[in-house]
Order: structure tokens, then sequence, then C-alpha cells
């Protein structure tokens, strides 16, 4: 958790931390920033791979065109791992 969500969420010690909804390019974003490249290398080396139909459906766009993705105005940075 992050301070912010820890100074949002009441009685999030108690419980262990808090269940966190995301919406699926939400959950996109955030996979796609920890993952390795070997793991990104598998989705870009499938046969038939598009950009276009993979940005549309995750919401993410090619690390060259743009290292930082904005789903519902939340700005998501690569990370390195």
């Amino acid at each position: 958790m992050t301070e912010k969500e820890k100074k949002e969420t009441s009685s999030w010690e108690e419980m262990g931390g808090y269940l966190k909804t995301l919406t699926f390019k939400e959950a996109w974003a955030e996979w796609w920033g920890k993952a390795k490249q070997e793991q990104k290398d598998f989705f870009l080396g499938l046969p038939n791979f598009s950009w276009e139909i993979f940005t549309s459906i995750t919401g993410i766009e090619p690390e060259e065109k743009n290292n930082e993705i904005i789903i519902n105005g939340v700005k998501y940075r690569k990370c390195d791992n």
C-alpha cells in the first residue's frame, strides 16, 4: 500500500491491507510497468501481434512512443526492475 492509500483506508493495519479494485486497463498498466522485458517480448512476439489492437484492449502504447500511460486520469510510468 502507498502512504496515501494507508491514510485513506482506516483500519488497514488490523486487516493486513485492503482490497484494491482496478479496472481492466489499470491492472494491465500496473502489470506492464512491473513486467520483465522477456515477459513483454512474449506478447510482442505473438504471431500477428498488432500494437493498435493491443492498445485498444489494454490502453498500453508502444514504449518508443510513450514511457507513460494515462488511464482514467491516472498516470503510470514504466518501472525499472
